[in-house]
């Protein structure tokens, strides 16, 4: 059993889960450098080098594509730092990119992103892509932004200066940013629920030997019931599947599990097996991700398989898995059916999900980490390499009939 925190748990807020300790076998995953491709919050060290956009020019330019009556029409936006922690996360209304910056030439290692233990580097700061204005929303301890479903409010973690965590939230249309005490001492892996309303989360031990599972009202900051039993393991990204359901990837030495509790009725179902690497991220690479719920769709999950090393669709509805092809590490949701992942050939278009996705089709050769794509299919935001190692270059790609 996961131990307690070391407040009496009847006084303190309520923690969500009880799972495991880690498994000694893969309890330093946790504390190594976060150095793979990830599905939500991708990281990509600084030191590695993508090829560089299709123009050698700022701006535009006309590509080619293996898709016939296709053409692309690929655009630079704008510069972005590479914290090689964190990838840059776009708003789902496409408008805005919010990404971490450092303060010193060296950025923290993995243990930083899970303990808040020597994050204090970090800055948080989004850019707009209307009008390319950018702002400063947390100057020092910034971690794990994630966007709002209607895009008005980016909420984060963040430490003070005395190295308490807090929950931050940034209100886009005011400019403004609150900030309420978290009791739960680190904090890692958010997920908005489908309201708003909602902010599921993952809290671990100071020394990142366990962790636990808790459901914030980011109204209040008031942390939630917890649900029943998950069953053994400990608990890494939560994804919301429905107003009142949530996913849960349970680790246990010997792999993972996917269960999903309905929080309304309280009940927990099984939803498959995921393979999860022993070996230093292996943990923070699965990078669980839902497709947007189009109206009686049934949920799809998104994350990086170790046992395919690829980008497997997992549908709940079957809990039958669909791996991608070998080595797609990156990826994002076009709506609810497509798929767009990154390889290191090509940025690959996988359609109608819901029959097996059939053979992908081949948009531009190099390669991208896509981070947003239009659910009508026709505009993709991807990330290329920068003037320098330690710069991303975003790109606009329209995707437009002949």
């Amino acid at each position: 059993m996961m131990s307690r925190h070391k407040t009496n748990r009847e006084t303190a807020p309520a923690a969500v889960g009880e799972g495991g300790r880690f498994p000694s076998a893969i309890t330093g995953i946790l504390l190594a450098v976060v150095a793979v491709a990830m599905l939500t919050v991708s990281c990509v060290p600084p030191a590695a080098r993508l090829p560089a956009a299709p123009s050698d020019k700022v701006g535009a330019a006309e590509s080619p594509s293996p898709l016939s009556h296709v053409r692309l029409h690929v655009q630079r936006i704008t510069q972005i730092p590479n914290s090689g922690l964190l990838l840059p996360t776009v708003s789902p209304d496409g408008q805005w990119v919010a990404y971490l910056d450092l303060a010193s030439a060296r950025p923290p290692n993995g243990e930083a992103m899970l303990t808040g233990q020597g994050a204090s580097s970090m800055s948080l700061h989004a850019r707009s892509l209307a009008d390319g204005s950018s702002r400063q929303i947390c100057a020092q301890g910034a971690a794990w932004p994630v966007w709002s479903p209607d895009s008005g409010r980016l909420v984060f973690f963040s430490h003070d200066r005395g190295g308490n965590l807090q929950l931050g939230l940034h209100d886009v249309a005011a400019n403004r940013a609150d900030f309420r005490p978290l009791p739960v001492g680190a904090a890692a892996m958010p997920a908005i629920s489908p309201d708003g309303r909602k902010l599921a989360l993952v809290s671990f031990e100071a020394d990142a030997s366990a962790s636990r599972l808790h459901l914030c009202d980011l109204d209040s900051g008031r942390l939630l019931a917890a649900p029943p039993d998950l069953g053994a393991g400990h608990p890494i990204w939560p994804a919301w599947t429905g107003a009142n359901r949530l996913a849960v990837v349970m680790v246990e030495a010997t792999g993972g599990r996917i269960v999903e509790w309905d929080t309304a009725a309280g009940s927990v179902a099984a939803r498959g097996q995921i393979a999860v690497a022993d070996s230093p991220a292996g943990l923070l690479a699965v990078g669980l991700t839902i497709a947007s719920l189009a109206a009686g769709d049934q949920a799809h999950l998104a994350y990086f398989d170790a046992g395919a090393k690829a980008i497997t669709i997992h549908s709940l509805s079957s809990e039958v898995p669909h791996s991608l092809a070998p080595l797609t590490q990156s990826g994002c949701w076009q709506g609810s059916r497509q798929f767009l992942a990154g390889t290191d050939e090509s940025l690959l278009l996988y359609r109608d999900l819901g029959g097996g996705g059939g053979k992908p089709l081949s948009l531009i050769s190099g390669r991208w980490l896509p981070r947003w794509a239009d659910p009508s299919g026709q505009k993709v935001l991807a990330l290329t390499q920068g003037a320098r190692p330690e710069l991303f270059e975003l790109v606009r790609i329209d995707i437009v009939p002949e």
